[in-house]
C-alpha cells in the first residue's frame, strides 16, 4: 500500500507538459492548446489533474492498466478525462467494422453496459494487463520452484534420475543420439 501510494503521489504532483515541436531542435509549452488544461489543471469536472492522475497510477500499479474515457467538447476538442475501473473494463476483439482496432466494454457504477471504440479511451502507456504485484508474485514464484529443483537436483550428487537404453543399441548412423 505504502509504496503504491508513494509512487501514485509522486507522479501524479509532476506537472505533465504538453509540448509543441517547432523545428528539428526546438519545442515550446503548448499552454494554449485545449488538451493542456485537461492533462495539467483539471482532469474534469470532478477531479483536479493531479486527482486524476494519482488515480491513474493507482490502476495502473495495482491492476496493471489505465484508461480513461474522453470526453469531447461541440468543436471535438477534449473536454475532460474519466477513469475507468479496470475491473469493470474489458478489451473487444478488433472487428472489420472497427477499422481492425479493438474496442472497451465497460460496466458503469450503475453496472449498465458501455461500449467504447478505440478512440474514446485515453490508454496510459507501457505494460499490458500485468500489475506490479503479479509481475513480483510470478518472480518469486519462479524463484520457488527453481530452488526447489535445484534442491532435488543436487540432493542426488546432480546425478540423472535416470538413464536413457536402447533395445538394440546405438548405431554407428545415430550420431545425434551421442552427442
Amino acid at each position: 500500500y505504502s509504496c503504491t501510494k508513494i509512487l501514485s503521489e509522486d507522479v501524479a504532483s509532476t506537472p505533465l507538459g504538453l509540448f509543441e515541436k517547432l523545428t528539428d531542435d526546438t519545442r515550446r509549452e503548448a499552454e494554449d492548446h485545449p488538451l493542456h488544461e485537461v492533462l495539467r489543471h483539471q482532469f474534469n469536472e470532478d477531479m483536479t489533474a493531479k486527482e486524476g492522475w494519482e488515480l491513474m497510477m493507482w490502476y495502473k500499479l495495482l491492476r496493471g492498466w489505465a484508461h480513461a474515457r474522453i470526453e469531447l467538447n461541440g468543436d471535438g476538442t477534449v473536454r475532460g478525462l474519466y477513469p475507468l475501473n479496470p475491473d469493470k473494463l474489458s478489451v473487444l476483439q478488433p472487428t472489420v467494422a472497427s477499422g481492425g482496432k479493438p474496442g472497451f466494454l465497460y460496466y458503469d457504477e450503475f453496472n449498465r453496459k458501455q461500449v467504447y471504440r478505440w478512440g474514446e479511451v485515453f490508454k496510459v502507456p507501457g505494460p499490458f494487463g500485468m500489475s506490479v504485484l503479479t509481475f513480483a508474485r510470478e518472480v518469486v514464484g519462479l524463484q520457488l520452484a527453481q530452488q526447489e529443483y535445484a534442491g532435488a537436483f543436487f540432493s542426488n550428487f546432480a546425478a540423472p534420475r535416470g538413464v536413457v537404453q536402447f533395445k538394440d543399441g546405438i548405431g554407428e548412423d545415430d550420431e545425434a543420439i551421442k552427442r
